[in-house]
């Protein structure tokens, strides 16, 4: 059976995200960018759960930077459950 959860673009779970672009200065300056994404399955009935524990871990979601060098630090990343969260959220933290 596939796996149907990802993170996606919209709130309808219809466009897979494949990359997170932003725009910076050429300097890595520039004002914060807000952007939100979806981590869900279009399927109902599909639920996610740890497999150590399921219904007891939590699951934990994080950035990596896979490419180190070629890009922002992750700790310029901020992650949160809620809009009024990114403002208290430690840079760089999993969620």
């Amino acid at each position: 059976m596939a796996v149907t959860f990802d993170f996606y673009s919209d709130a309808a779970l219809t466009t897979v995200l494949t990359e997170l672009a932003t725009v910076h200065l050429i300097d890595g300056s520039g004002s914060p960018q807000d952007r939100k994404v979806y981590l869900d399955s279009p399927q109902a009935s599909r639920k996610a759960q740890a497999d150590s524990q399921p219904d007891v871990d939590p699951i934990t979601v994080s950035v990596i930077d896979a490419d180190t060098g070629a890009g922002g630090s992750v700790n310029a990343v901020r992650l949160a459950t809620t809009q009024v969260g990114l403002d208290s959220a430690t840079p760089g933290a999993a969620l």
